[in-house]
């Protein structure tokens, strides 16, 4: 299976309150089994595989046990908590 993540940087303008993003990498990680993948982006963000059935995968997103489960072809965004900046992640399984 491959996992993309396209890592995006966000921050706010304390002078005008305007939020601005970028695009800071996109990533295929190619797996076969369970276990931490490697780490992406400028903020070296690591996601953990913690189930493989047939075409999905539930991935681990944080440290607090958050997860998620996507089939191929399904895409999914996480926002970690931010106040003022900090990254997207737009998760896609294929």
């Amino acid at each position: 299976m491959k996992l993309t993540v396209t890592d995006i940087a966000w921050g706010i303008d304390r002078k005008t309150g305007k939020m601005s993003e970028k695009v800071v990498g996109k990533y295929h990680i190619e797996f076969n089994e369970v276990g931490p993948l490697h780490p992406v982006g400028p903020a070296f963000k690591v996601f953990e595989i913690t189930e493989l059935i047939g075409k999905s995968a539930t991935i681990q997103l944080n440290h607090s046990g958050k997860s998620v489960t996507l089939t191929s072809g399904e895409e999914y965004e996480y926002h970690p908590v931010s106040r003022d900046g900090g990254h997207i992640y737009i998760l896609k399984l294929k």
